[in-house]
């Protein structure tokens, strides 16, 4: 009988992001919150469909004495960027999560019953009491909640210190067995320093940095990118496109969509294929995307190491981001991560200095 498998990440092997699989794993069996932060687009939903979904990950990577329960809150779903939505949007991927699960039946009507009411009250104390009663019963039925918020970035003009208190208030309520994982380009605190202290953040959350992948990683991405645009290329233009895309998954998926475009015209390959998929509008604008979300003071010294031009220590301290993101390769000398995006800060630099 053949499985339709709703996520290709599924059938990767469970050796993938083996490193930070293990940390997030270790972390959620301690049930100690976590943000996951990396360079925009870098793979942090590829690596979390994985997570989520790979039926092995919970006895390869946290405890399989455990029962753990993980409820996706994408808030690329929140069209209302405010307080009540997003605590209405968690507090539907929990009942649906409760809905999908065989051993809820008993729960189903109430949580169900408890959204509806939620939802025509339309009142925030309400909502975010129905969200902590609920997680609360999952504890009580014996399973281990996390709650997983990705692209938590999209709320950084909204976010609060109510809201923060409320999540705090919520893993206490559960007794500690409630964790959540934060997803974002930047560390909490960065996104809102206002809301976000670091003393508080210590005590609440770890850091793990997805950094761009390694090429037996990247191997795998790609294979099933291929079968995806039933591509058939030779060992070399594989690993050649590999190692330009320096680790970043959407230059890899771009990449492929970029030579399949190519094959359509052509049957064959030209021999300036990298350069023309450097010089394709969707990199560049993948670039700028990458260059944007940095500070000054990240951009001067991510230009000074392009340049190859010598780091006070002020860079290296002020900076220290393009480092635990991997924007920056050190391994002897400090190098951009890939070839595309050195490419772009080539023609940027050589436009600004017309």
């Amino acid at each position: 009988m053949n499985i339709k498998h709703a996520y290709d990440e599924q059938l990767y092997p469970i050796t993938f992001r083996a490193e930070e699989a293990k940390l997030l794993g270790n972390h959620l069996a301690s049930r100690d919150s976590v943000e996951l932060i990396g360079m925009k687009r870098i793979g942090i939903s590829n690596f979390l469909r994985f997570f989520l979904n790979h039926q092995e990950i919970v006895n390869a990577y946290i405890d399989p004495s455990q029962k753990h329960l993980f409820i996706t809150v994408d808030l690329n779903d929140l069209i209302e960027m405010d307080i009540l939505p997003f605590w209405r949007l968690m507090l539907k991927r929990i009942v649906d999560t409760v809905n999908a699960h065989p051993e809820f039946e008993s729960l189903k009507k109430q949580v169900n019953d408890q959204f509806l009411k939620s939802i025509q009250i339309s009142d925030l104390f309400f909502t975010v009491d129905t969200v902590r009663q609920t997680l609360k019963e999952i504890v009580t039925a014996g399973y281990m909640p996390t709650l997983f918020f990705i692209r938590f970035d999209r709320l950084q003009e909204v976010v609060t210190p109510e809201l923060f208190s409320n999540l705090q208030g919520i893993v206490e309520a559960t007794g500690q067995h409630l964790a959540y994982v934060f997803t974002s380009y930047r560390d909490l605190y960065e996104l809102s320093p206002n809301v976000f202290h670091k003393p508080a953040l210590a005590a609440f959350s770890h850091k793990i940095y997805l950094k761009p992948a390694k090429l037996e990683d990247l191997r795998i991405i790609m294979d099933t990118l291929l079968k995806k645009y039933n591509l058939s290329l030779e060992d070399n233009i594989k690993e050649e496109i590999l190692n330009n895309c320096g680790g970043h998954v959407q230059y890899v998926q771009l990449s492929f969509i970029i030579i399949n475009e190519m094959l359509k015209k052509s049957k064959k390959l030209p021999a300036d294929f990298i350069k023309k998929i450097g010089e394709d509008e969707r990199m560049s604008l993948q670039s700028e995307e990458l260059y944007g979300t940095l500070k000054l003071d990240e951009q001067a010294a991510l230009i000074k190491i392009y340049k190859e031009e010598p780091l006070t220590n002020d860079d290296e301290k002020h900076a220290s981001y393009l480092w635990n993101t991997g924007y920056i390769k050190s391994n002897g000398s400090h190098h951009v991560f890939s070839p595309f995006f050195a490419s772009y800060l080539q023609n940027m630099e050589k436009y600004h200095s017309k």
